[in-house]
């Protein structure tokens, strides 16, 4: 892009924000998003990138909050109007159905390098068509859009491309009616288990098991430890187990043994009472004659 196409395209951008966008003292955190402000701008100037958007955002003046924001999460917060973003929502929404059709679009933010200078752009996951690893650039993947066009981005960590197949986007989120258990590796003796109460449909369509995490659900098979899922309690006992079982063969072995001891002083009793013969009167009872027991 020539430097005159470059200041054309943020005039463009700088007029439509004077049109849409009005103003406010504080950040708008839920109609502030650069991402979200740049998906409306996009319907208009399609050719505008998510950091082209930011400078000339800044460039007319306004602020932007970016404590949340990172190497791989480039979405900042402005300080715009609710009022004035809702009112450009509801002029474009009524514009050929946008709502309907804008809904499932799903961004990623990826880097590529210009020159020497390392970029952030957003790619809309419904225009590409492909994506695969450049051979002999390490680290690079290509992704092709449904235009035929390529862009190169950086991917040393496989994060993209995990991004762009869909593996990290929940689609759905069901809980689970049979006992379900993922397997960490612990110490040398021994595994943890944690139950899993939750899984997600991801856009991929792979099923992945879900745990609460302190900013929400995080994907339980998303860390090194990781080993296995499966179902029932568990292949291993947990320490609290094996000490209830300790000494149990013992203790079975003695009430065996009592049984034993009582089973034989029985029968002795059951001999000595076939010996015995019993001699009524009428209700008085007289004696007892046998071999152990005379009167």
């Amino acid at each position: 892009m020539t430097l005159r196409n470059v200041v054309e395209l943020q005039s463009r951008i700088a007029s439509w924000i004077g049109e849409n966008l009005k103003p406010a003292k504080r950040f708008n955190r839920t109609y502030g998003g650069s991402v979200f402000l740049l998906r409306y701008l996009q319907r208009e100037i399609p050719e505008a990138t998510h950091e082209d958007f930011k400078q000339v955002m800044s460039r007319v003046g306004y602020l932007a909050d970016s404590q949340h924001a990172s190497d791989t999460y480039s979405k900042v917060y402005f300080n715009v109007s609710e009022r004035s973003v809702r009112k450009m929502m509801e002029k474009q929404d009524n514009k050929n159905g946008w709502r309907e059709c804008f809904k499932m679009s799903r961004f990623v933010v990826a880097k590529r390098m210009i020159g020497s200078l390392e970029v952030a752009i957003d790619i809309n996951v419904d225009m590409v068509r492909g994506f695969w690893r450049v051979l002999g650039k390490k680290g690079i993947l290509r992704v092709q859009l449904d235009n035929g066009e390529t862009v190169d981005v950086l991917d040393g960590d496989s994060m993209i491309e995990r991004l762009l197949e869909g593996r990290e986007h929940i689609v759905q989120v069901f809980p689970v009616v049979h006992p379900l258990y993922a397997t960490y590796k612990g110490d040398e003796k021994s595994d943890i288990e944690r139950p899993i109460r939750y899984m997600g449909l991801c856009a991929n369509g792979e099923v992945r098991p879900l745990e609460l995490c302190s900013d929400g659900l995080c994907f339980a098979d998303d860390v090194d430890d990781f080993i296995r899922l499966h179902e029932g309690e568990g292949d291993k006992m947990t320490k609290r187990q094996v000490n209830a079982l300790e000494g149990i063969d013992d203790k079975l072995g003695s009430i065996s043994n009592s049984l034993l001891d009582a089973s034989v002083a029985i029968g002795s009793m059951d001999k000595n009472l076939d010996n015995c013969t019993s001699v009524y009167k009428g209700d008085d009872f007289l004696r007892i004659t046998g071999d152990v027991y005379t009167n």
